[in-house]
């Protein structure tokens, strides 16, 4: 029972083994902080920790550390405790065949460049905050790993970041988006033949499967399976989208051949890129306006109509460009007209929805409207 340091402290070490070892109740599991970067080739095998208390890898200039089988399970501080804590950069970390419940933090990089970060065949569940963070990362990649039940989004990728893969992974059941790509600063990002599965628990507006940020380019996102659905016994979640991609001066990107299904509002893939170098296509699901390229507005008369029934007070557009009409001489909407369907009632010339924001009318553009009746 350790209330501050390390039980192995292997700082400007080089060629350390570690193997068969059970921790419990450390304040930190394992400390590397070298006086500068060099390489440690730390090898840890079989490598057991409960109840830890601020971290269980507490790293700092550290290169070449290599964990396989491990399983570290129930922070006792779950406010702070973080499973891995990067001080300032590290480069080759990996960790294979292994188990990560609970704590506050999966990964908490800080400001340096980490290289080289690779989580295979894991299971890292019920974390108290985004599950995976990857910060300022090149070169690394995660396969067949397994987050879910997190309180934050599952994955997410922020920072100067090159090189970042997906392959294989599952993000599931979690608070808000099961992968966020948060800054325009990512380059070379890529997700294949990955699952993300009944996100957004806490129904939050604009929260779902993949949820990118304005102007990320150079990308690919394909053959993904992306769903309210799951098959694991698990609560439903509201993804109200499969991918995000808000308006913005992103290019040179791939949206492909991903299999969508049961996101909220039938929305599929929202495509705000304005590059031309670009391929949205083939993402297969229930045909929805949310799904065409270069969508502009999208009302409908069962969503994001306030009141639902009587005097329409806001209409919330549905394309994921969050533009909202603002109602004039009271428009109506009623649960009940063609088909005993929703719809939106005009009754008089005096009577109409208007987009204050002129996006909808460019001079000399074409625009094409579809209505169903």
């Amino acid at each position: 029972t350790l209330t501050s340091g390390a039980t192995f402290d292997v700082s400007d070490a080089c060629s350390v083994e570690i193997e068969s070892v059970y921790v419990h109740r450390s304040w930190d599991v394992l400390n590397c902080h070298n006086t500068a970067l060099h390489y440690n080739a730390i090898n840890i095998r079989d490598f057991y920790c409960q109840n830890w208390k601020n971290s269980i890898l507490h790293l700092e200039d550290a290169t070449g550390i290599f964990v396989n089988e491990y399983n570290w399970l129930t922070a006792q501080y779950t406010g702070t405790a973080t499973a891995i804590k990067i001080d300032n950069r590290t480069a080759t970390l990996y960790l294979d065949h292994g188990t990560l419940f609970g704590g506050a933090k999966g990964v908490q990089m800080g400001t340096g460049v980490n290289d080289d970060i690779r989580i295979s065949n894991s299971n890292w569940d019920s974390i108290l905050g985004d599950g995976i963070c990857l910060k300022n990362c090149t070169n690394s990649v995660l396969t067949s790993v397994w987050v879910a039940s997190c309180l934050g989004d599952g994955i997410t990728v922020e920072g100067t970041c090159a090189n970042v893969k997906f392959n294989g992974v599952t993000s599931l059941n979690n608070q808000l988006s099961g992968v966020f790509v948060k800054d325009a600063t990512v380059d070379d990002f890529g997700m294949v033949n990955c699952s993300v599965y009944a996100n957004n628990i806490t129904n939050t507006a604009m929260e779902g499967g993949i949820k990118l940020c304005a102007g990320l380019s150079n990308f690919d996102i394909s053959h993904n399976r992306i769903s309210n659905a799951n098959s694991y016994g698990l609560g439903s979640g509201h993804q109200k989208y499969a991918v995000l991609l808000p308006d913005g001066a992103s290019d040179n990107y791939v949206i492909s051949d991903n299999r969508i299904a049961g996101n909220e509002n039938d929305v599929g893939v929202i495509d705000g890129g304005t590059g031309s170098n670009k391929d949205v296509s083939a993402n297969l699901g229930p045909w929805s306006p949310g799904n065409v390229p270069d969508d502009a507005l999208w009302v409908r008369a069962s969503v994001g109509v306030t009141p639902a029934t009587g005097v329409i007070t806001a209409l919330v557009d549905q394309s994921g460009h969050n533009l909202a009409l603002s109602p004039v001489g009271s428009p109506t909407v009623s649960a009940s007209t063609i088909n005993s369907l929703p719809g939106i009632v005009i009754a008089t010339t005096a009577q109409y929805l208007i987009d204050t924001t002129d996006r909808l009318c460019v001079a000399d553009a074409a625009r094409y409207i579809i209505a169903v009746v």
